[in-house]
């Protein structure tokens, strides 16, 4: 029984850090297009507010 209750308590760590670690992976990614988005709306507000 202990051997059972090692491979469900392993599997359910592994479970848990897979899902860490794929937050990990696309929160950067999220603050990517973020910043991105942000430079492209102060390219355009600069661009339509430099000639006037």
């Amino acid at each position: 029984t202990s051997s059972s209750t090692t491979l469900s308590w392993a599997s359910a760590s592994t479970r848990s850090a897979d899902r860490v670690g794929v937050a990990l992976r696309r929160t950067p990614g999220l603050l990517e297009t973020r910043i991105d988005r942000v430079v492209v709306v102060a390219a355009v507000v600069v661009t339509t507010v430099s000639p006037v």
